[in-house]
């Protein structure tokens, strides 16, 4: 794949996979940590024999490959046996479909539609692999990198008892909350009782419509 200046997206697998091969060799290091910032989803991507599609029509395709890129390589970590917290937080939606104040692939507004994503965590080499019939704990109530931090922080000096399915749901419910809001340059975005309200540059606040709700 390449950006829109012709620049070449080098494959995510294969990137993080030769990150994580060449620091298991270095078995005297002790707990290390990788911030990795992927562009495989950002506008403009080109990808060989679709270079004639928009951003958007080639957006579940990049997905898709992102995502099974990812799989491998917490298949890849869950073999070496170390206890590894992987956490996943994208920047921002897509925007794929519209709503009435943006039309489709248009992020002028960080509205909630576009900003208000699902981010994951999982904890790897913390005793016996989880099966199939193992489901996820699902934290509902809204979040933000507070609510990321206290739960890394949770893990920092556990055992492999931390990954105790109770222990997890316990440190769920143990949150921080949270009230949504979300910023850009020229916009500001928040949530309250059930209400957006939207205050961009220029402009005082105003209410949303309903469907803008997160």
């Amino acid at each position: 794949m390449h950006s829109f200046d012709g620049t070449p997206i080098h494959d995510d697998y294969a990137r993080l996979s030769g990150w994580w091969q060449q620091r298991v060799r270095q078995r005297e290091a002790g707990p290390f940590a990788l911030l990795y910032n992927t562009i495989t989803l950002h506008d403009g991507n080109r990808v060989p024999g679709l270079e004639g599609r928009s951003s958007l029509q080639t957006y579940r395709p990049r997905a898709e490959r992102l995502l099974a890129d990812l799989l491998r390589f917490l298949d890849l970590v869950q073999a070496s046996g170390r206890p590894t917290v992987v956490v996943l937080v994208p920047e921002h939606g897509a925007a794929v479909r519209g709503d009435p104040w943006q039309i489709a692939g248009l992020r002028e507004f960080p509205l909630p539609r576009i900003t208000h994503v699902p981010a994951g965590v999982a904890l790897l080499g913390f005793g016996p692999p989880r099966g199939p019939s193992h489901t996820p704990v699902v934290v509902e109530q809204v979040a933000s990198y507070t609510s990321l931090v206290a739960l890394v922080a949770s893990l920092m000096h556990g055992d492999e008892g931390a990954a105790a399915r109770e222990r997890l749901q316990a440190v769920a419910r143990a949150l921080p909350p949270v009230e949504w809001v979300a910023e850009n340059d020229d916009a500001l975005v928040l949530a309250r009782a059930g209400q957006v309200f939207l205050r961009s540059a220029g402009s005082g606040w105003r209410l949303l419509p309903a469907a803008s709700t997160p």
